[in-house]
């Protein structure tokens, strides 16, 4: 993945030890994501060998456990090839001082991993909220898939949906519709999360007597909409203090407010 935020390229620890690399070079440090607040471990750095078509470049990667690609090519890549992201043509193209010049498309899919960040144990018939861990730093809303086969050979089921994702982390809802205790070990993987394509739209609900154009009411993911029952302000304002007395008992402060957000989205 190119990704002109980041100023060093990245190299996940797993794709790593699948190829073929000269001797890392260890060192112990951090790095900051591009939204300025999130640090990750950095383990070493190594030299690559990455090639786009038939012109191969060399970059010095730092290596870090979890990332949200397989490879992230940063600024530093793109300075020392001549690289341009070319937005209107939805395409990389590389002008090689050496070797030339060369394309390569944008991809209009892709996905990651979710796996459960911690071992749960499900109660027959029960509902269950549980953390999640993406390789992805933070997003206003991301959708989720499960994996079916994987979900059905576990006897437990989880949703589609559309999620926040803060810290490297979201909440799910996992049923248990049989009538036995099922434990799930940390790190199962459970489905994955989607990105956005530039063609992918959304359309708002809207309870309104005048409906705009199909042109202003389709938006992308992130600026999903929609319009909840009118209620009472006295009745609101009584059921959101019996939820935040829910979870007074969490003391994690932001673990408290994510589950308050959960139970204020859900309410009937």
């Amino acid at each position: 993945m190119v990704d002109t935020g980041a100023t060093t390229s990245f190299i996940s620890q797993a794709e790593l030890d699948n190829i073929m690399h000269p001797p890392i070079q260890p060192i112990q440090t951090t790095a900051t994501l591009g939204d300025g607040r999130t640090n990750i471990m950095v383990n070493g750095t190594v030299e690559l060998s990455v090639t786009i078509n038939d012109i191969t470049t060399v970059i010095t990667a730092l290596i870090v456990a979890s990332l949200g690609a397989k490879l992230v090519l940063g600024t530093d890549w793109c300075n020392s090839n001549n690289v341009n992201v070319n937005i209107g043509k939805n395409q990389v193209e590389i002008n090689h001082p050496q070797y030339g010049t060369t394309t390569t498309p944008f991809l209009d899919v892709g996905s990651v991993d979710v796996r459960l960040a911690e071992c749960v144990v499900l109660l027959p018939h029960h509902e269950h909220i549980v953390k999640m861990q993406v390789p992805i730093s933070s997003a206003t809303l991301a959708s989720f898939s499960p994996d079916f086969k994987k979900c059905a050979k576990l006897n437990i089921q989880l949703p589609d949906a559309f999620v926040e994702i803060k810290d490297f982390s979201f909440y799910m809802c996992i049923y248990n519709p049989h009538k036995h205790v099922h434990t799930v070990a940390k790190n199962t993987k459970l489905g994955s999360i989607h990105y956005q394509s530039n063609d992918e739209m959304m359309y708002n609900i809207l309870n309104s007597a005048i409906q705009p154009s199909t042109t202003e009411q389709s938006v992308h993911l992130h600026s999903i909409q929609t319009n909840e029952q009118e209620e009472s302000t006295s009745n609101l304002s009584s059921l959101d203090n019996v939820l935040q007395e829910l979870v007074m008992h969490i003391n994690d402060k932001h673990h408290r407010n994510d589950f308050l957000n959960i139970l204020r989205q859900n309410k009937r």
